[in-house]
């Protein structure tokens, strides 16, 4: 961040500063990361930023989250899928509709989560294959799953979806040598089944 500032450019000071605000929310520090990344959200629209304003608006949404400020991620996930659409940021765009679809079930709002969630799949069925793509469908499997017991006209189909991107999730971080990501898939496809 010192050495953004001292160059003098808003768009990688924004950067750093999104990059720490990260840092501080893994470190169980959400208070100064809602602050830094709120900064990096200022300078980036200083700098007319609209990419680095999506990735910021995506990390404040994360953190607005862990703060259980819902409403406040809600639009920051919104604005940043926006952006991200725009930008054609793919993998962007289909995360942050897979964290607007966990809002969703947070807030029991059914209907819009699998609307979401069908929406993400398209999305991150569109993807390269990489560890992001493994762990979105491993999301939006999950999501899938959990919506079962809350649409039970739906409950069948759910429970093939579920099944069926979990599988494709495991495929995927099969054909990356990713094993950690497939076991994850693979688990909660059997925790499924057992259920």
């Amino acid at each position: 961040v010192a050495i953004a500032q001292s160059a003098g450019d808003p768009s990688r000071q924004a950067a750093a500063l999104d990059l720490l605000g990260q840092t501080y929310l893994t470190a169980g520090r959400p208070e100064p990361a809602l602050e830094t990344l709120e900064n990096a959200q200022r300078l980036a629209a200083e700098a007319q930023d609209q990419v680095r304003m999506a990735t910021i608006l995506h990390s404040l949404g994360t953190t607005q989250a862990a703060q259980k400020l819902n409403d406040e991620a809600v639009a920051s996930f919104k604005e940043a899928r926006r952006l991200a659409q725009a930008a054609h940021l793919e993998t962007l765009a289909a995360t942050s509709t897979i964290n607007l679809a966990k809002m969703a079930l947070g807030a029991n709002q059914w209907q819009e989560a699998q609307v979401l969630l069908d929406e993400a799949l398209t999305q991150t069925r569109t993807l390269p294959d990489s560890h992001d793509k493994a762990y979105g469908l491993i999301s939006i499997g999950l999501g899938y799953a959990a919506l079962r017991g809350h649409l039970p006209s739906d409950g069948d189909r759910l429970r093939v979806m579920a099944a069926d991107v979990l599988e494709e999730a495991g495929e995927t971080a099969q054909a990356l040598g990713d094993a950690r990501a497939a076991s994850y898939a693979l688990g909660h496809r059997g925790h499924l089944y057992e259920q």
